[in-house]
């Protein structure tokens, strides 16, 4: 049962790969995700990262011997540890859920990393906007705020008609209406801590 079989394990991993391309395909075309930019070749190349993740997880199962749901269940397992912050013992699970989280997604995209320079005359004006908002975002810190949405680490949050992004501390979710505390305003995300209740 813990040994590793052609059969069973290859039925396992077509399995999980179907199960993982359902999940992928809800995050990106179900949810209000604000993560990945949505288009069919982006979601093609996603599918085929998934794909090259399982195969080399089967084939990293195949050379040790060990069953394809071994590993795999000692990865969620100490992954979900990690998150009810019951043991630290997961956190090198955890990483590796994110490793894989953001090969698979692929995100930032290299075209959102390239920057357009501005024109001669915008860039006084962008300059004095930029200063402006750096300063509006700093006298955010230590103030509390309701999420807009599950911060699931990252959402919404509203405060005086303002909308920005927010990333929780750690990694871990809150729900959508939970009052929070502001602790850092840096871009690209203001970091939160949910305020205990």
């Amino acid at each position: 049962m813990l040994a590793f079989s052609w059969l069973y394990d290859s039925i396992f991993a077509i399995a999980l790969y179907l199960v993982a391309i359902a999940v992928a395909w809800h995050f990106l075309y179900r949810t209000r995700q604000q993560w990945v930019v949505v288009s069919a070749q982006r979601t093609v190349w996603i599918f085929i990262r998934l794909l090259l993740v399982i195969a080399l997880f089967y084939g990293t199962c195949a050379a040790t011997g060990f069953a394809m749901w071994v590993p795999l269940a000692l990865l969620v397992g100490l992954a979900v540890l990690s998150l009810n912050g019951q043991s630290p013992v997961g956190y090198p699970s955890l990483f590796v859920w994110i490793v894989v989280l953001h090969f698979v997604l692929g995100f930032p995209d290299t075209g959102e990393l390239i920057l357009k320079r501005p024109k001669d005359n915008e860039t006084e004006e962008a300059t004095s906007d930029r200063r402006k908002q750096s300063e509006s975002r700093q006298q955010i810190v230590g103030r509390r705020a309701t999420t807009m949405t599950a911060l699931r680490p990252i959402g919404k949050l509203q405060i005086d008609g303002i909308v920005y992004d927010a990333r929780t501390e750690l990694g871990r979710f809150i729900e959508a209406d939970t009052e929070v505390l502001i602790t850092n305003a840096e871009k690209p995300c203001v970091l939160v801590r949910e305020l205990s209740t």
